[in-house]
């Protein structure tokens, strides 16, 4: 299965990002999947480099070669980006999973998906991720 990996990036952090989606592809991997990261694949960890138009094009091709996207939400604020993944992806008929710091909001969102988890750490989102992809 190929997992396609959302996340807000306008006001993040690179390279604190960059770890958190590391350890997310190492998961999915290990489980036997493969993880496709836009900032990752594409822009070799260098956003910003890439017209609008551009990232859409690419973004919504990837997209349709992958299985699932999991949104990773660990703010408040959801990027514009994401929100236009998740849509997208659900509109292809794919599945929509949504992995949720607690204390983020995210209603409507969470309300189109086809599964929805919290997580508190890293431990309980690895859990999390084996549970839900080591059954597939």
């Amino acid at each position: 299965m190929r997992i396609y990996v959302a996340y807000k990036l306008s006001g993040t952090n690179v390279e604190k990002l960059r770890l958190r989606l590391e350890k997310i592809s190492k998961i999915i991997e290990k489980l036997g999947h493969k993880s496709f990261i836009f900032i990752r694949d594409v822009q070799d960890w260098k956003p910003g480099e890439m017209k609008p138009e551009e990232v859409m094009e690419r973004a919504r091709i990837e997209m349709k070669k992958s299985d699932v996207i999991l949104v990773v939400l660990e703010s408040a604020e959801k990027g514009e980006g994401l929100l236009i993944e998740s849509g997208y992806m659900k509109g292809l008929g794919k599945k929509l999973i949504v992995a949720s710091k607690e204390d983020c909001r995210g209603f409507l969102l969470k309300g189109i998906a086809d599964e929805v988890f919290e997580f508190d750490g890293d431990r309980e989102l690895e859990d999390k991720l084996n549970r839900i992809f080591g059954e597939s």
